[in-house]
């Protein structure tokens, strides 16, 4: 089934993306040789493409160039292919018509991210109350969830994982995952501006009608699925989410066992197809730029 296009919460900068990318691949490398230690490699990773289009407002032209500058597609490709996906992936920067959103595309599998978006993004910068969130974390948090959530979609949909329930709540647990594998320090960093960019949404906007009919979980639902996983992880090391009153003690109570089933699930239908030769390749190219915070 074709998802969708539809909004996400804002989010800011994509600068210091990339390396959180490479420990989230080094992690489920790991969990690969864990649930499959001797399995032989069957099949090359696919070709990731990328593409920068020629944006259609000249006000989005420093954001197109920002983009490109960076090479963030193709550092995101570049780690994408450590997932022996069965079939081409194309990563895309686009003008959406004046419309704000990032997407998967199943019928061409393409991963869109609007310059309209973007553009918000920024705007947004200015007009939110961080309050005890740190800006960066405010501005890298909510990008790492985007990204990692479109490629949720595009994971499913490739690898044909099933999905019992909601799609977009799957690709709300896959994107907290994977962030949950980048260690406590760029967890905790990510995760808090995810959750605090949807607790945003949640206050500025009362919810209507229709938005309880949508595919996706109302904000404040995701905010607290967010921290509920978080906590599951590592109750100790998250544990200021509950005493802090951020997560309801009667939701954490389960929380634990809401990870292990996520955990479980990214171990049978995800991490079979992690390459641990693409996993090492990429830490031995990567690693020490990495260790640099470059």
């Amino acid at each position: 089934m074709k998802t969708t296009p539809s909004p996400h919460s804002r989010a800011r900068s994509w600068c210091r993306i990339a390396p959180f990318l490479l420990v989230m691949v080094q992690g489920l490398g790991c969990m690969s040789r864990a649930a499959r230690p001797d399995a032989p490699e069957s099949r090359h990773a696919p070709l990731v493409r990328v593409e920068y289009g020629e944006p259609a407002n000249p006000s989005h032209r420093e954001i197109f160039a920002e983009m490109r500058d960076r090479h963030v597609l193709e550092r995101f490709a570049e780690l994408l292919e450590a997932i022996q996906l069965p079939k081409p992936l194309t990563l895309a920067f686009a003008s959406c018509d004046g419309v704000s959103n990032a997407w998967y595309d199943p019928d061409t599998g393409t991963v869109t991210f609007c310059y309209e978006f973007l553009a918000d993004i920024r705007r947004a910068a200015a007009t939110h109350d961080l309050g005890k969130v740190p800006a960066q974390d405010a501005m890298d948090g909510p990008i790492a969830f985007v990204l990692l959530h479109e490629t949720g979609h595009a994971v499913f949909d490739l690898l044909k994982v099933p999905i019992l329930g909601r799609e977009e709540d799957a690709a709300d647990t896959f994107a907290t995952f994977f962030l949950l594998r980048l260690g406590h320090d760029v967890a905790l960093r990510m995760l808090r501006g995810a959750a605090w960019n949807y607790a945003q949404e949640a206050r500025l906007a009362k919810p209507e009608e229709s938005d309880f009919a949508d595919v996706h979980g109302l904000n404040a639902q995701r905010y607290y699925n967010i921290m509920c996983l978080a906590y599951g992880s590592d109750p100790q090391f998250f544990g200021a989410v509950v005493t802090g009153g951020y997560l309801p003690a009667d939701r954490a109570e389960g929380c634990s066992d809401e990870y292990q089933q996520a955990l479980f699930a990214m171990q049978k239908l995800v991490a079979p197809a992690i390459s641990p030769t693409a996993v090492e390749r990429l830490r031995v190219k990567h690693g020490r730029r990495w260790e640099q915070g470059l």
